[in-house]
């Protein structure tokens, strides 16, 4: 169960980084990684008040928070791409090895957790809504 509060802090950031841009009135952009390049999530906040509602476990697609790495997130999707969604599953991703580093694609984090230089949670440790509305590189 002590695992469980090792996440309270990378849920608050995640939950902070929403309301602080539904409250800016600017949408924050920040970086992510999709397919070995970089993408700008922008949040939508006109879906901020939605966030707070339960999520659909089932709409969310995965989104990877690379702790240590300075583009921290890598998404499984991006807008205009097969499968995307504004629903995501939150990963915690622990760097073992940081030689791996930086992890820029889906496919990097499943060949480094094979080889044992990373470790994946097994369950999601949030859910979130926080709608992208920029386009894939």
């Amino acid at each position: 169960m002590k695992t469980h509060y090792a996440f309270l802090p990378v849920i608050g950031l995640i939950l902070t980084l929403c309301v602080s841009s539904a409250r800016a009135g600017n949408p924050h952009a920040f970086p992510a990684y999709y397919n070995g390049g970089i993408v700008s999530l922008t949040l939508n906040t006109h879906a901020q008040a939605a966030s707070h509602q339960q999520i659909d476990s089932k709409l969310a697609i995965p989104l990877y928070l690379v702790v240590g790495q300075d583009v921290s997130h890598v998404i499984s999707s991006a807008p205009g791409q097969a499968g995307y969604s504004p629903f995501w599953a939150v990963y915690v991703v622990t760097v073992n090895d940081s030689s791996v580093l930086p992890l820029t694609s889906v496919a990097d984090i499943k060949v480094a957790s094979t080889l044992g230089a990373v470790s994946v949670s097994e369950q999601p440790v949030a859910f979130v809504l926080c709608p992208a509305v920029s386009a894939a590189p």
